[in-house]
């Protein structure tokens, strides 16, 4: 769809209903934008065949980053069919998109509607996921139909072999023989073995580029033989200069600096007068004594960090030819010896961090595909992609099976996952489309492994073929639908620039050029009539709450006896915001929210969001919104948060499985029975004093237990746990706690993750021996399989993470703690 030259549209004229949905187009969106329902409006189009070639659903790839974010999108996207398919049987549409995309033949309309019938039959064969699920699925199909690979299978979740070839180098660096191997350990990587996993055991791209390169890296081995080398070298030198400092100040070692005299006379006495003056090396004489002393008094070279002061810096600078002598030569010897040492250091902190790069790069090549995470799978397509005997026929059935790809948050991609889609859809003349839509500011907070880099330079590059070939490829979304129009005047306003696109003297409020701001506009005041609060609400209270989009909370105090303390400004700014979502919430008095067609509806609990930095803040809010006098109830979620690190009841489960699997041991029974689930969150601990006193009553324990456990083997985990739960009656003890919701759903989640694993395990052993692993360290487990759940559907106040907020709305945001920063000092 090419424009005549001089008349090719500006990047921001988007028309989601005159796109072309063929060829490479980059879609910018900012918050708010309608990002998602453009999508839907572009699935659309392409069932329908609006100016192209109608697609079946599982022909349109759309992919995503979470699971959470991919029903979302399958939900929108089926009811934007959903809608259409109502509105083409009725012949009519209050919905101008749709409405346009309606044809004047009746044939038409009814070869369309069955379009969409067929599409809305399909939806659960849609071609909707998260990236790596599209990954691990072309590994399992389409690399072993063009035979890159064999017959194999492939878990999407992977058993994360970066961390496994992570595990395996630090052993191996650990189990190196000679009496060196700490010192050497330490100077390569000077890591603990928790900070070496996390830093090594995301793994590398293969085009990752390596300092020095890669074929003049030595291995670890080699590299440990010459670190021995070199390091006996420095120590024979160190153990002579140790030995003249003895034989020329035998005194300092004895006496301290008694001898100082004597030291200071000698070191002058050989240094000419003139470059004593000059550098006024006497001056510094006593410092100089003093740490050549200490370094020449132990019997192996303990160096520390090269020091700073002025009497090193002016004995470094010293000229060779600046005296003569013995005690001189001594000076210039000790100089260089100190010289090589930290030469040394520098060069295994380089080398080291290299070597273990390419042990791992090595390594990753070796990884069995039935060992893969999803990461590693993405680099495996790229490498085949990059293989001039598998990329042609790779790319060719793939585009065959998804004429069309739709990458959803886009700027969130990595480097590995763009060059995958870019090669497979880099061939504009097969017809497909590719569509990368995001929003360019956010890949500045490298989520998910995104790098504003790769961004920048996908950019240049579309740039630079709309350029070429005179074809629109870059669009923004410009019209905000999410918030008030003076606060979207604010935030033009601080992040307004100077100068054009292009332009080298405006300046870039995000400092790289590749990224300019582009101010967005309400939906109030869409093509200049400003609507009012058409959906927008009246947030304001009566007189208790002002109803401006941002107000401010002041903590004023008249002196230093009204300082606050951090611990007391979180409480009092959550008190704040509780009242004032009370107040919202007031049967009589509370906020409204007034729709176009002129109803009114009272604000619900649902419709506001309080957003948190950490779990310590939720708990501040929630605890203040459970007040009695005011009693409302919220739920929590959080991108970081483990239902194996953070849901309370996590370790009871471990101790009931023990028990389960130990029923004869009294000392596990005790353990199980003494946690909070089993005691029903009471104090009552009779069941274990009656343990030691009564023996039938461990008898009846051990057989209860014994019973469990034969369950287990029999029927599954899951049905042994809700055995036990239902014996000791801790539903009823789990509804009587104020925090009943979020218990039942973490013993649900953490259920269903021991059942699933349990399928997996050949033994009793083997399950337990996985639960407290991840108790200890969950992170190769996917991510949205651990973190917490959202313990309601009801109508609730949600209290969100920022993190989890990203890409979500709410009508009514809190931001109690927004403006505080992580160190609160007092007053």
């Amino acid at each position: 769809m090419n424009e005549p030259a001089g008349e090719m549209k500006s990047q921001n004229s988007f028309d989601p209903a005159t796109l072309p949905l063929s060829g490479t187009r980059l879609i910018e969106a900012s918050a708010g934008t309608g990002k998602t329902y453009n999508i839907a409006n572009f699935f659309l189009r392409l069932v329908l065949g609006h100016h192209c070639e109608p697609r079946k659903v599982d022909e349109i790839l759309v992919v995503t980053f979470t699971r959470a974010a991919t029903a979302e999108l399958k939900g929108r996207i089926r009811d934007r069919i959903e809608q259409a398919f109502e509105d083409f049987r009725h012949r009519a549409s209050e919905d101008s998109f749709i409405r346009g995309l309606m044809p004047a033949s009746e044939e038409v309309r009814i070869h369309q509607l069955n379009l969409l019938r067929a599409a809305l039959l399909g939806m659960d064969e849609a071609s909707i996921s998260t990236i790596h699920s599209f990954a691990v699925k072309a590994a399992r199909t389409f690399l072993f139909e063009t035979g890159s690979i064999a017959d194999i299978e492939i878990a999407e979740t992977g058993t994360d072999a970066g961390q496994r070839i992570a595990s395996d180098l630090y052993r191996r660096l650990s189990t190196l023989q000679g009496e060196h191997v700490a010192g050497f350990f330490n100077a390569v990587s000077g890591k603990a073995f928790d900070d070496f996993r996390r830093y090594f055991g995301s793994g590398l791209s293969p085009d990752a580029v390596l300092i020095p390169d890669a074929a003049d890296i030595p291995g670890i081995d080699d590299l440990y033989q010459e670190y021995v080398g070199a390091l006996g070298a420095l120590e024979a030198n160190h153990n002579k200069l140790a030995a003249t400092w003895k034989q020329f100040f035998p005194a300092s070692l004895e006496e301290g600096f008694k001898d100082f005299g004597s030291i200071e006379a000698a070191f002058n006495q050989d240094i000419d007068e003139a470059v004593r003056t000059g550098y006024k090396l006497s001056g510094n004489t006593r410092g100089l004594a003093a740490y050549l002393r200490r370094i020449f008094s132990k019997p192996s070279i303990d160096y520390g960090k090269e020091p700073t002061a002025k009497y090193f810096k002016t004995w470094i600078a010293l000229p060779d030819d600046a005296g003569s002598g013995e005690y001189f030569n001594f000076l210039l010897e000790a100089r260089q010896q100190i010289q090589c040492w930290f030469d040394f250091v520098s060069r295994y902190r380089q080398a080291g961090p290299a070597a273990i790069s390419k042990a791992i790069l090595e390594a990753q090549q070796e990884v069995p595909l039935d060992e893969m995470s999803a990461d590693e799978v993405i680099r495996l397509i790229r490498q085949k992609l990059d293989d001039p005997q598998t990329a042609r026929s790779l790319r060719q059935i793939i585009t065959q099976s998804y004429p069309v790809c739709l990458v959803d948050e886009f700027q969130d991609t990595d480097p590995e996952q763009f060059n995958m889609f870019s090669q497979i859809y880099a061939d504009e003349e097969a017809g497909c489309g590719f569509f990368m839509i995001g929003d360019p500011k956010q890949s500045i907070y490298a989520f998910r492994g995104a790098d504003i880099f790769s961004y920048l330079r996908v950019r240049e590059a579309v740039k630079a073929r709309q350029e070429q070939e005179n074809d629109q490829k870059i669009f923004s979304l410009q019209t905000n639908w999410r918030s008030k129009a003076a606060l979207l005047d604010g935030i033009n306003a601080l992040f307004r620039e100077t100068g054009a696109e292009g332009d080298q003297a405006g300046a870039s409020v995000f400092i790289f050029p590749g990224i300019r701001y582009q101010a967005v506009e309400s939906c109030e005041r869409k093509d200049g009539v400003d609507k009012g609060n058409v959906d927008k609400g009246n947030y304001g209270a009566g007189d208790q709450l002002s109803s401006k989009p941002l107000v401010f909370i002041g903590n004023a105090h008249s002196g230093p006896q009204d300082q606050i303390g951090k611990s007391d400004l979180l409480r009092k700014y959550a008190r704040d915001t509780a009242d004032r979502i009370s107040a919202l919430l007031a049967r009589d008095g509370g906020g409204t929210v007034a729709h176009e067609d002129g109803t009114v509806d009272p604000i619900r609990p649902g419709d506001i969001a309080v957003l948190v930095r950490s779990g310590y803040e939720a708990r501040l809010v929630r605890a203040q919104l459970a007040r009695p006098q005011i009693g409302i109830r919220s739920v929590y979620l959080s991108q970081r948060d483990s239902v194996f690190g953070d849901a309370e009841i996590s370790e009871d489960l471990y101790h009931i499985l023990v028990a389960f699997n130990e029923s004869s041991d009294k000392r596990r029974l005790k353990a199980a029975l003494a946690t909070p689930l089993l005691r029903g969150f009471g104090f009552d601990f009779r069941k274990i004093r009656r343990l030691e006193e009564d023996d039938d009553y461990l008898e009846e324990c051990i057989e209860n237990f014994t019973c469990y456990a034969a369950v287990w083997k029999e029927h599954g985990i899951l049905t042994a746990l809700n055995r036990l739960y239902d014996d000791h009656a801790l539903f009823d003890a789990i509804a009587r706690h104020p925090d009943s919701d979020r218990l039942y759903t973490d013993l649900r989640h953490l259920g269903e993750l021991l059942q699933q694993q349990d399928l997996q395990c050949s033994s009793a052993d083997q399950l337990i021996d996985w639960y407290s692993a991840q108790l200890n360290d969950d992170s190769a487990l996917d991510e949205d399989s651990k973190r917490i759940r959202l313990e309601s559907d009801e109508d609730l106040v949600k209290i969100v993470t920022i993190h989890v907020s990203k890409g979500l709305q709410y009508p009514i945001v809190f931001l109690p703690f927004f403006f505080l920063p992580w160190k609160v000092l007092a007053g």
